[in-house]
């Protein structure tokens, strides 16, 4: 077993890039507690690593003892029968479960590999690893081509589809889009955006209502920052409210941030509204076209 949960035997699925990410951010986590500053940069680890390299290493024997239900499988149906799907789902499933999201990502890649040779490349079944695998990488605030490439490909996958299903095709596309504002693309964001709203708009018949749905409001998207809807950004604030009202601009980012309503005192107020401004949100579209829009927002913390 090595280090990052995989026998070494099995090693091979993990591409060395992965494990010198991973060795990267453990290594950063330990000089950072040596030198006294992890607190100042916790941001810096990522989120799919619980606790860091001591929170994974706690979870290595259960690792070990889901990764073995998989080479028993592997010695059953042979390492790339279709039949190998539900134990790879099953060991996926444990490391998103447990936020290990890169350690599930050359599983994800053997998934797509396996149905790839069994139903084809245009197969609609490959949508769930991709989508998986590029969540791998959101999760991490991780924006490395693999991921775009995943969302893109589900979306040529829909284009191919028969029969056609609208609503996922816009789905994936607004997944495209959301990466794109979130790794700093948001003119092609926009773009991305307005082709999901006209696949609603122009389907037979028009689904203009779920264009509203899915579009006609802003959405809190995972920033590649520190996420203002995170309680543990901002312990101090434990059993507040606070209600605060902002424009959602075209790339993304809050302006005119005002707190109009809240039971913290004002230190409180001006860290989270400085939260606030390091979110990023989904702009709103009307009739096709996005539009800045006024949001009014009320956070909780028990």
């Amino acid at each position: 077993m090595n280090n990052a949960g995989v026998p070494a035997a099995r090693s091979t699925l993990i591409r060395r890039a992965d494990i010198a990410m991973i060795a990267s951010r453990w290594l950063g986590i330990v000089t950072l507690l040596v030198s006294g500053c992890a607190a100042a940069q916790v941001q810096d680890v990522p989120t799919c690593f619980p606790g860091g390299w001591p929170g994974v290493r706690s979870l290595l024997p259960d690792n070990r003892a889901h990764i073995l239900e998989l080479e028993a499988a592997e010695e059953r149906f042979g390492t790339d029968s279709v039949e190998m799907l539900p134990a790879m789902s099953d060991l996926i499933q444990w490391y998103t479960e447990t936020e290990q999201c890169a350690f599930a990502r050359p599983y994800y890649r053997h998934m797509i590999s396996i149905m790839e040779k069994s139903y084809g490349k245009n197969d609609l079944r490959l949508v769930q690893p991709l989508t998986g695998l590029a969540t791998t990488y959101v999760s991490e605030r991780n924006f490395r081509p693999e991921g775009r490439q995943a969302l893109e490909r589900i979306v040529r996958l829909y284009d191919t589809g028969n029969p056609q299903d609208e609503s996922a095709q816009a789905d994936a596309l607004i997944a495209v889009g959301d990466w794109q504002l979130l790794s700093g693309d948001p003119d092609d964001a926009l773009d991305t955006y307005s082709q999901a709203w006209r696949v609603l708009a122009e389907a037979a018949p028009p689904l203009l209502a779920l264009a509203r749905t899915k579009l006609g409001s802003p959405r809190t998207l995972p920033s590649i920052r520190n996420d203002p809807l995170a309680p543990e950004a901002i312990p101090a604030l434990g059993g507040y409210y606070i209600k605060v009202e902002f424009d959602a601009t075209l790339d993304g980012t809050p302006k005119d941030i005002r707190i109009v309503e809240s039971n913290a005192d004002a230190m409180e107020q001006r860290e989270f509204r400085r939260i606030v401004s390091q979110g990023y949100y989904r702009p709103a579209l009307e009739d096709g076209e996005p539009v800045e829009t006024h949001v009014e927002m009320r956070y909780v913390w028990q």
